[in-house]
Parts: C-alpha cells; structure tokens; sequence
C-alpha cells in the first residue's frame, strides 16, 4: 500500500482532502489490483467516507 500512496505522492504536489478518503482508497485500489472481492460500499462504511469520495480518489489513484 505504501508504494502507491508514496508513488502518487511523488507526482503531485497539492493533495487535497480528508486523509481517510485517501486512506480508503488506496486499500481499495490494492484488493481490486490483487483481485480480492471488495465493494466501494465496504471501503467507505469502514472508513466512514461517502462511496462517491472513495470513487473520486480511486479514480485519481489510477489515472496516476
């Protein structure tokens, strides 16, 4: 998990938002990579975040 955090970290100077949405997807971008069934819904709930946020910062996780 760090890799891609410290990866997308690297390439972008001004991240913005909470750090649990990022929490939340950069686990969720690891389990998809690794096929693991996990749903946006159980990311969010687990990291109390709305599953629209955690799509937002997923998908900016993998245009990285």
């Amino acid at each position: 998990m760090y890799r891609v955090w410290n990866e997308y970290k690297k390439n972008h100077e001004n991240i913005k938002g909470a750090e649990n949405g990022w929490a939340a997807a950069v686990e969720y971008y690891v389990k998809k990579e690794a096929g693991q069934p996990i749903t946006q819904v159980q990311i969010s709930k687990k990291y109390d975040i709305s599953s629209s946020t955690l799509g937002k910062r997923y998908k900016d996780l993998k245009i990285s």
